[in-house]
């Protein structure tokens, strides 16, 4: 079982977080549930989502992984302010 912590707006709802979950992963997430952890500031929660590793994520290729995280990285640098 795998246990990530997350921070969310309050209008997020449990959909929302599994489906963030699978994508920042890669792959689909295996008996999800997610629960409050706490409230941190107005409109913002921190939440606890809790998954099994489904093979096709655990066993994904370093090149598989690796094209992940530079579509991230892209993704990251797009959405970045231009100075």
């Amino acid at each position: 079982m795998v246990h990530c912590y997350l921070f969310a707006k309050t209008v997020e709802t449990n959909e929302d977080i599994i489906k963030r979950g699978e994508h920042h992963l890669g792959g689909t997430l295996l008996e999800p549930v997610v629960h409050n952890v706490r409230d941190v500031a107005p409109n913002k929660h921190m939440y606890c989502l809790s998954f099994k590793l489904s093979a096709e994520v655990a066993f994904a290729s370093a090149s598989e992984a690796a094209d992940t995280q530079a579509a991230k990285r892209m993704r990251m640098a797009e959405s970045s302010p231009q100075k």
